[in-house]
């Protein structure tokens, strides 16, 4: 891979950040952290019962992940939807998983989008952290998905990304294309008159160019034929 490669794997993910929310920045995530960790396994919700408040954990170390993708996580509405999902739905968590694999970490995990969490959900994660101080509670924005993905083998991440072209074609500005139509079609050419056109004799053609009578008579056959 070349360095030019691994920019262009760098644009494609954090163009993925920026537009992915929801549904699609879960799966996202899931896609890296299954790439990352053999011992990652999210959790489907399934019917009435749901993935009870987790959205993937490790068994192995007692990690757990909920994910919060909104659109904007800096709106006020959202940033007290945030405060609210994670007081909820750790509650829910440690009701239905503690005593299944008791719960070690906890990672709130949030599309910041780069920008950055407000503080008002930084200290919410600060306050339930003390609550449950048997638990490590933390935050895990875009920052930390980067570099998680940054760590994955080649092709790893183009399982992730999807496949980069060997060469990338030359974009065309829009503007450009623009002004060189507009200035085609002010141009007069000359000549363009169909009383200049002089059609060639057909035998004459034959003959310069060696074909045989056969050829010839095909020829002259299909010309004959209406073309729909």
């Amino acid at each position: 891979m070349s360095n030019a490669d691994q920019y262009i794997a760098k644009i494609i993910f954090q163009n993925r950040i920026l537009t992915y929310s929801g549904q699609q920045f879960e799966d996202f995530f899931v896609s890296i952290m299954t790439k990352s960790n053999p011992s990652f396994y999210p959790v489907k919700a399934y019917g009435n019962i749901g993935d009870e408040k987790n959205d993937g954990f490790d068994r192995t170390t007692g990690t757990y992940y909920q994910i919060f993708a909104p659109e904007d996580s800096h709106k006020d509405q959202t940033i007290y939807d945030a405060i609210k999902k994670l007081k909820t739905d750790f509650k829910g968590l440690y009701e239905h998983w503690n005593d299944t694999i008791p719960i070690k970490k906890f990672y709130f995990v949030i599309n910041d989008k780069n920008k950055g969490l407000p503080s008002t959900i930084h200290k919410a994660i600060i306050e339930l952290d003390k609550e449950y101080n048997d638990i490590s509670i933390n935050p895990f924005t875009a920052k930390d998905l980067a570099s998680i993905f940054d760590l994955l083998d080649w092709d790893s991440r183009l399982d992730v990304i999807g496949f980069i072209p060997d060469e990338i074609l030359p974009v065309v500005e829009i503007d450009a294309l623009n002004e060189t139509v507009s200035h085609l079609m002010k141009v007069e050419l000359s000549g363009t008159s169909l009383d200049s056109f002089i059609v060639p004799d057909f035998d004459k053609k034959i003959l310069f160019n060696g074909l045989s009578e056969i050829v010839k008579n095909k020829l002259v056959t299909g010309s004959y034929k209406k073309i729909f």
